[in-house]
């Protein structure tokens, strides 16, 4: 299958023909939220579903059901900006998910770093240090060890492994990190806002510069 995020759910397309999963009022098995902004595949065939409002939701192709997973517990708390508007976080945006084993799931969320056990619903904010635990539009990828990695808008990627208090800095990049890319075998890899593209190294910790792709106004670079 196809899967395909939207403003108004998910869509599967089979080669043929489109199915929709949407959010319906009331509906425990249907999507918590419409406006879907990340999808990944668990290892068992079901689709993780990352909303704007409605948190986090696992989908069941066989039963067309989903279940729900609550942030909000962890939140809401609320941050001064800099110029002294309040910004209130609650837990109920994911933007991006990494599955880094059958029981454990690394979340970019509106509350920063997530780390999820499904089977219980635990949850607990990721330290990041600084202000970036904040920062809820950094991006993450589950590498092939059972750890993630996490880049950021200030240009710092680090190590996570989940139950662990701390995390390794892999790199600092000159420019924010846009998109991380880490396949089933081989090196990650990390772009940046500033068009440029990077393998990566855990261990040892570094960064080899590949090669700049001139972003025009407005795009951000994707890796896949």
């Amino acid at each position: 299958f196809l899967w395909i995020g939207t403003q108004d759910g998910v869509n599967r397309f089979d080669g043929v023909k489109f199915h929709t999963y949407r959010h319906g009022p009331g509906d425990e098995g249907s999507l918590s939220d419409g406006l879907v902004l990340a999808l990944a595949e668990a290892r068992d065939g079901r689709i993780w579903v990352g909303t704007e409002r409605g948190g986090l939701n696992l989908l069941d192709p066989q039963s067309d059901l989903t279940k729900r997973y609550e942030l909000y517990h962890l939140g809401p708390w609320m941050t001064d900006a800099a110029d002294s508007t309040v910004a209130v976080r609650e837990g109920r945006t994911v933007y991006g998910i990494a599955e880094t084993s059958e029981d454990e799931l690394i979340l970019t969320t509106d509350l920063g770093l997530v780390e999820l056990v499904p089977s219980s619903g635990h949850a607990r904010l990721v330290a990041v240090g600084g202000d970036r635990t904040a920062a809820g539009r950094s991006v993450v990828c589950a590498l092939h060890d059972g750890a993630a990695l996490a880049g950021f808008r200030d240009g710092e990627v680090q190590g996570i492994r989940p139950g662990r208090e701390r995390n390794v800095v892999v790199a600092r990049l000159p420019h924010g990190v846009s998109a991380l890319y880490c396949p089933k075998e081989g090196p990650p890899f990390a772009a940046t806002l500033g068009g440029d593209v990077y393998r990566v190294s855990v261990d040892p910790p570094g960064v080899d510069h590949l090669l700049t792709v001139e972003p025009r106004p407005g795009e951000r670079l994707r890796i896949r």
